[in-house]
This record gives C-alpha cells, structure tokens and sequence, in this order.
C-alpha cells in the first residue's frame, strides 16, 4: 500500500496494475479447475442465485477432475462491508487459498476485496462483457441493503 500512495503522490509517475493471466473462449468454464488450480487447491466460490444456477455443476465437475476441493456461497448481491466480512469469514473457516466470484462487477468487486483481506489469491468469472472489474485495481463499496448508495473506492 505505501508504494501506491507513493505513487499517486507524483505527478510524473504513471503505474499500471495489470492481470496475472487472461483466459478466455468458448466452453472455457468446463477447463476452469485446471486454471484456477494454478492459483490454490480449496477455493472459495460465490455468485448471486441465476449465476450459481449457471455455473455451479460445471465448476464442480472441473474441480473434481483437476483435485480442487471447493465451498459454495450464493453472493447477496451487494458489495458492502457486510458482505465482505461475512464472505471473509466463511473462506476463512473453509480455509481457503483462492476465492472465486462470478457474474458481473459487483460480485468481482467483492472477491477482490474478501482476496485483499484475507492475503488469497483471486479468480474472476465475469459472466458480462460490459464490466472492467475484473480488470481494474479496486472494488466499489456500496451500503446496505440492496440495491445500495455508493460508500466508497477500496484499492
């Protein structure tokens, strides 16, 4: 954190945060445990209700074939620090070393900041093309309940 503060602070200086890796193509969900096992072996997943519908066999069946042990969350749509502290604490009793959030930004935004809190590493399943989240360097805090008002930035 303090080399960002150093670096917002001049003027001159221009930094970039980027991505470890990118994949993308089609039925590439069916190959996710083989990527993500790159990142950790107990891997926290979470998404609304539609997205878990979704992607919850196809993630369970890669797992399983590439050795991942994983604990399913459905997501209460809000990323606000309740829901940060409650994902955090329930990957933290799983003894998580990945966390996984699918779907749009909102749930990217909040597997960034349970990964940031909890030191893991993360994986973002963005289900629509329209979000940056998953290529950006922070998570937008909302308020309770949904839909909430904009609290805040967290880098």
């Amino acid at each position: 954190m303090e080399s960002e503060t150093i670096i917002a602070t001049l003027p001159y200086v221009k930094g970039f945060i980027s991505l470890r890796r990118y994949i993308q193509g089609p039925g590439v969900i069916k190959y996710s445990g083989k990527f993500i096992k790159i990142f950790g072996k107990r891997a926290f997943v979470f998404a609304d209700e539609v997205v878990m519908g979704i992607i919850k066999d196809l993630l369970s069946r890669s797992f399983k074939e590439f050795g991942i042990e994983a604990e399913f969350e459905v997501f209460r749509r809000e990323c606000s620090w309740e829901e940060i502290n409650r994902l955090s604490r329930l990957a933290e009793k799983f003894h998580a070393d990945v966390v996984v959030g699918a779907g749009g930004g909102k749930a990217i935004d909040i597997a960034k900041a349970v990964g940031n809190k909890l030191d893991i590493s993360v994986v973002c399943l963005p289900t629509i093309a329209s979000t940056d989240a998953p290529t950006s360097a922070l998570s937008v805090i909302y308020t309770e309940p949904y839909p909430g008002e904009f609290l805040e930035y967290k880098f």
